[in-house]
């Protein structure tokens, strides 16, 4: 009988030097590994990829670009006829059979969020019309609990969605939360009963102003941005009576529809002429006031 030697395969090598040929690959081709076998899936799955950021639009189409400090690598996932998938990179289309796109997709974005700093989700399309993709995302970060991410962007999403999702992410991990392009007037107070919401350091809202809602529930935060509908002298006072004494603020910066900017900075400075910047000190630092015609800012001066 002749004796045929097999040659070793990469899965056959000590974990460790894996590892070492796994450091030398290109983000793109340790993304593909993922999908030669499912043994090599769950190495790449293990090591470490240095991603700093994932961002996910999920529209007709689901999209996700993978960032580190040197690529970026977008793949497209499209429906196809009979429940398969057309995958698409660099222009280039290959065909899935029998593979649902959402579920490919999802399956694909499993294999990295260990990895991820920055997770950025759009659930709405080119249009700016709102996706309806929120329950396949929930199923996924069900299987993924917790899901360790230092900085969570949600874009277009319900509400009800937001408070859905974010208990899925680890509280003590999560810096920092961003929701763009929705409304949250009615459904405020149950956010804020979250430990995301409790524990996290910074918090910016880009959707439509907020009314009547209690500023104090933005206190326990480093740096907080938000767009509100009426912003008062009364809330001035409150942000340098209350805010401005805790110690683990750094800044804040208001949006406002409806204003006087000349009562609001008089608060910080009773001589304040318009277009004045001026300084608020107290026990704790001493702090920048920037207030204009829409908008009032604070930050500590280091």
């Amino acid at each position: 009988m002749s004796d045929k030697r097999v040659s070793p395969t990469l899965l056959d090598l000590p974990l460790e030097i894996a590892n070492k040929v796994f450091e030398e690959l290109t983000l793109k081709e340790l993304l593909n590994c993922r999908k030669v076998c499912r043994s090599l899936r769950a190495a790449v799955i293990e090591f470490k990829i240095n991603l700093e950021w994932i961002t996910i639009h999920l529209e007709s189409f689901i999209e996700i670009n993978f960032h580190n400090r040197e690529e970026k690598y977008c793949t497209k996932y499209a429906e196809a006829s009979n429940d398969s998938t057309i995958l698409t990179h660099n222009k280039l289309e290959k065909n899935f059979d029998g593979e649902n796109y959402l579920k490919f997709a999802l399956k694909d974005l499993e294999t990295v969020l260990k990895h991820v700093s920055i997770l950025y989700i759009t659930n709405k399309n080119e249009s700016g019309y709102q996706q309806n993709y929120s329950e396949p995302l929930i199923d996924l970060l069900k299987v993924k609990k917790p899901v360790y991410v230092e900085e969570l962007r949600l874009n277009g999403f319900e509400f009800n969605d937001v408070l859905k999702i974010l208990p899925y992410f680890n509280s003590k991990f999560l810096n920092d939360i961003r929701l763009y392009d929705m409304k949250i007037n009615e459904e405020f107070e149950k956010i804020t009963y979250l430990e995301q919401w409790k524990l996290t350091k910074s918090f910016k809202y880009f959707g439509e102003p907020l009314e009547n809602i209690p500023l104090e529930k933005l206190f326990h935060f480093e740096f907080f941005r938000i767009i509100l509908k009426t912003f008062s002298e009364n809330d001035a006072i409150q942000i340098r009576d209350d805010l401005l004494k805790k110690s683990t603020f750094r800044g804040c910066s208001i949006s406002y529809q409806d204003g006087k900017f000349g009562e609001i900075a008089r608060v910080f400075k009773p001589e304040y002429a318009d277009g004045q910047e001026c300084e608020y000190k107290n026990n704790n630092a001493t702090f920048r006031i920037v207030v204009e015609c829409y908008s009032f800012s604070c930050y500590i001066c280091e």
